[in-house]
């Protein structure tokens, strides 16, 4: 994920992206290569994944389908029919969601980037709420030229994360392989390999 950082000009440094995993917070991540995130669900809450993401739930969670924008899903890659699971029991729940093929996950805390995000086609695969947390829609690629789009492995079009409400949501992407976060300091610049960004923020 690359960031820029506009209140330091000292060089930043790269690491391995490590997932957010307090006691108290909502989901957790479990495993090492082949991941899955288990979501808690309060009474009434829901979760909403990609057909075929769910691995398993509580006794009292309910499925059912929700339509995301035809247009967005048509140009993204993603399914217009989504399953949202929700808690309809009167104790906390929980459902787990994992990507269709082996995958690192990498939670996006839209809450604290309510500019949203860019990322290639066909990252994401879970998110918490009921599809009004987070929105999902077409985005173009920062790319500042075609030939770039082309020769970058970024494409043209990509998608767009963003909240889709005042709170905001978690957002849950699949990647092959380690996944490293890069701050830039102000005015700096990295040359990366074609196709190895998978996201960054908007601005």
């Amino acid at each position: 994920m690359i960031r820029r950082d506009p209140y330091t000009r000292e060089k930043s440094t790269m690491q391995v992206a490590k997932p957010v995993d307090f006691e108290d917070q909502s989901w957790k991540i479990h495993g090492t290569d082949s991941q899955v995130v288990e979501i808690s669900l309060e009474p009434g809450e829901s979760a909403t994944c990609e057909p075929g993401a769910m691995c398993y739930h509580s006794d009292d969670v309910k499925v059912q389908m929700t339509a995301a924008s035809a247009f967005g899903s048509a140009f993204t890659g993603e399914d217009i029919f989504k399953p949202k699971y929700t808690n309809k029991g009167e104790e906390r729940g929980f459902v787990a969601f994992t990507a269709n093929t082996p995958a690192t996950i990498v939670p996006l805390d839209l809450a604290a980037y309510p500019e949203g995000f860019l990322v290639k086609q066909g990252m994401y695969f879970a998110q918490t709420g009921g599809g009004d947390q987070v929105k999902i829609q077409m985005g173009v690629s920062p790319a500042r030229t075609c030939a770039s789009c082309c020769c970058a492995g970024f494409g043209l079009v990509m998608q767009s994360i963003e909240p889709g409400s005042e709170s905001g949501g978690w957002a849950f992407l699949e990647a092959s392989g380690t996944v490293l976060e890069k701050d830039l300091a102000d005015g700096e610049s990295l040359v990366i390999s074609t196709g190895w960004i998978y996201l960054c923020p908007q601005t």
